[in-house]
């Protein structure tokens, strides 16, 4: 919740969190929030990693190995899938 204090102090545009209830919470307190999958969204839109990193990426988290809980079919789209935040 650390996350969620510091983002509110300094007025954040947005908050990376992926735990559940703390998503909840900060999208409750009017935050903006993102996740691994949005980072890595991002990342991919604006030409730091291309689409193949991130579809390898996005399936390295969905295996679970990487303690990510991420649903499988999320991964298989990415990042064909639209923004969740509405850009682009």
């Amino acid at each position: 919740m650390d996350v969620i204090l510091l983002a509110r102090e300094v007025k954040a545009d947005w908050v990376l969190i992926d735990e559940k209830l703390a998503r909840r919470v900060a999208k409750g307190l009017g935050l903006k929030v993102k996740g691994t999958l949005g980072l890595l969204l991002i990342a991919c839109r604006t030409g730091l990693v291309s689409k193949e990193e991130a579809r390898a990426t996005a399936r390295e988290l969905a295996s679970g190995l990487l303690g990510f809980l991420i649903p499988r079919p999320l991964a298989a789209g990415f990042p064909l899938v639209p923004s969740p935040w509405g850009e682009g």
